[in-house]
């Protein structure tokens, strides 16, 4: 997995601890920081990933078992599917605890392509909100924003591959410190991209009953700047092809 944007995440963690200083006074064995007015929020944008182009010749995903496992056929152009995005990740910085939970969302996936050379798009992107509280000191913090998801990829002998983009979104709430409240916006925490363990793309086989039943494959994947995880569950859409 490409874990470019994440050291980002100790930007803003590093300006939730000042505005922790200033509410609640200097951090231990630091000197005071100068008060900033922080820029107003901006949504995230769509970020379409680069797109990933079926290698030549089977091949095993790294790290999933497809022992025993009858996969079904790849679906034809046409076809539509659903990606639901739920994740819960925290991060620990010095006195610093920060949980993430993305709320449950889904992103539409369209086949195109031909029978021999499917590819796989983001037929929309909309926004999925997530909350974040945490902790530092005596200080408790609270908020909210949103991420914008991405997908593309194909599917190759019953198993699909997707280069996922998690485009996380500035975000807005308040800080509690004793008897001080004080608002804040904290910018991007930037783009997360996710390639699979060996750079093909996560994976998700294709069980027999996914285009009958709309049954799901999940692929989880570990936080890798913090502790939690990233949750994907593919679906099959059986309700028709979803408009580009």
């Amino acid at each position: 997995m490409n874990r470019a944007g994440y050291p980002r995440w100790s930007i803003y963690v590093l300006a939730l601890l000042i505005l922790a200083s200033l509410a609640c006074g200097p951090l231990t064995g630091g000197a005071t920081p100068t008060a900033t007015t922080p820029p107003s929020p901006t949504p995230a944008p769509a970020i379409e990933p680069t797109p990933t182009i079926a290698p030549i010749g089977a091949t095993t995903p790294e790290g999933v078992d497809l022992e025993g496992m009858d996969l079904a056929a790849c679906p034809p152009p046409g076809s539509t599917m659903l990606l639901k995005f739920s994740a819960n990740i925290t991060i620990e910085y010095g006195e610093a605890k920060i949980d993430h939970v993305l709320q449950d969302g889904t992103l539409g996936l369209l086949v195109t392509g031909s029978e021999s050379a499917s590819r796989i798009e983001s037929a929309a992107s909309l926004p999925i909100s997530y909350q974040m509280t945490g902790s530092m000191r005596e200080c408790v913090f609270e908020g909210e924003g949103e991420m914008v998801p991405s997908a593309s990829g194909y599917c190759q002998d019953g198993v699909v591959y997707l280069t996922i983009l998690e485009n996380w979104g500035p975000y807005e709430g308040q800080m509690t410190c004793e008897d001080s409240v004080v608002p804040f916006n904290i910018p991007a925490m930037g783009v997360m991209r996710h390639t699979g363990a060996d750079g093909q793309g996560e994976a998700f086989p294709l069980e027999e009953n996914f285009s009958s039943e709309g049954a799901g494959h999940t692929s989880i994947r570990p936080f890798a700047a913090g502790s939690g995880e990233h949750i994907w569950t593919l679906f099959y859409d059986a309700t028709g092809p979803v408009a580009p």
